[in-house]
């Protein structure tokens, strides 16, 4: 998860005997904050894949673990994926003048967090209507 762009990052692995020298995590505490007041990608979550509760430690760090079998099992019987974790986020809205002052503002101050997070509802909405939901999707759905 970044501030500039939210969970549109992927982890890919690259085998090289190039000597590297390793990045430091840097964390940002006010997406954390604004994760842990807005939780759309689990409200929106299909699959019921992603737990709105509080980040666990998992070997030694915080975070919030998605179950990456309920995701896959919605995948296979979507027949696609999904992203929709990804497109609600408010940290993905496009890289714009007007969409970096709200993440200027969602990093210098709490009391904007949560202002931005009821504008954010209020202009993209809490849950978007998906398209019509295959009949072997609400069966699957409705387990």
């Amino acid at each position: 998860m970044t501030p500039k762009l939210g969970p549109r990052v992927r982890i890919a692995v690259i085998t090289t005997d190039l000597p590297l020298i390793p990045d430091t995590p840097c964390y940002e505490p006010s997406v954390i904050d604004f994760c842990n007041i807005c939780k759309k990608c689990a409200y929106t979550c299909p699959g019921k894949a992603i737990s709105s509760n509080d980040m666990i430690k998992i070997k030694g760090d915080l975070r919030w673990q998605i179950n990456q079998e309920k995701c896959y099992n919605y995948w296979t019987v979507c027949g696609t994926d999904c992203g929709r974790c990804m497109a609600i986020c408010p940290f993905s809205h496009p890289d714009n003048f007007i969409h970096n002052i709200v993440r200027k503002g969602i990093k210098n101050s709490m009391i904007f967090r949560r202002f931005a997070l009821k504008m954010d509802d209020f202009i993209y909405g809490r849950k978007p209507n998906p398209k019509r939901e295959p009949d072997k999707l609400n069966k699957y759905l409705n387990k």
